[in-house]
């Protein structure tokens, strides 16, 4: 599939990451480390 933009692209290829890796993970990977301080 080609997509004309870059961001649904990105989406379609995050959302199929997702279905591979557990989404914690890719949570992680997409938050950056402000929105997850460390205890």
């Amino acid at each position: 599939m080609i997509f004309s933009g870059n961001e649904n692209w990105l989406a379609w290829l995050l959302g199929r990451t997702a279905l591979q890796a557990p989404p914690k993970v890719e949570w992680r990977r997409a938050a950056p480390p402000a929105a997850f301080p460390k205890r």
